[in-house]
């Protein structure tokens, strides 16, 4: 197609598809359906908010730092929240003399209702009533709505690093 109609009409023709090709990108207000066909509930609005020191703040990072995400739904004409609040959790494994730590994203929630399991399994792919944990795979999900995806890429962002230490001390002698 460049050879024939120029680099104008290829930047043109990319710039066009750009919107569309974000990666399966859900508009809300998203239909919850039951088993049946019928909406049961609608998925209006998600919001998000950095806390840290169970204040929000306008940005945060590291260990401390968590993403709460409300997903405000509606059923029979009421305003509901759905609330999950994703940390950093550490897990340290000893490889011979060395340790190295490891974090990894996780959330954890109680559903109340089938209400509650219906919109979590809308955003997330998990349903489940009681207590639920959520990782990795469950905030990609979260990822494929407009609002949220930003949000998720500024907290990964400001994760700590993989770390690894050594148990063996090296004297240095000092001056």
């Amino acid at each position: 197609m460049k050879r024939r109609h120029g680099d104008d009409a290829v930047n043109k023709l990319i710039e066009a598809f750009t919107p569309a090709r974000e990666e399966g990108m859900v508009e809300l207000p998203l239909p919850v359906y039951d088993d049946k066909g019928n909406i049961i509930v609608r998925v209006v609005d998600l919001k998000y908010e950095f806390v840290k020191g169970g204040q929000p703040v306008s940005q945060c990072a590291g260990e401390d730092c968590r993403l709460r995400i409300i997903a405000e739904y509606e059923v029979g004409g009421e305003r509901k929240q759905l609330k999950m609040e994703w940390y950093l959790a550490k897990k340290r494994e000893k490889r011979g003399e060395a340790t190295a730590t490891h974090y990894f994203e996780t959330a954890w929630l109680t559903v109340k209702n089938d209400i509650e399991a219906a919109v979590l399994k809308a955003l997330t792919g998990r349903a489940k009533r009681g207590s639920v944990d959520l990782l990795a795979d469950q905030l990609d999900d979260l990822r494929r709505f407009k609002p949220l995806k930003y949000a998720v890429d500024r907290w990964r962002r400001g994760k700590p690093i993989r770390q690894q230490s050594s148990l063996l001390s090296i004297n240095c002698p000092s001056d």
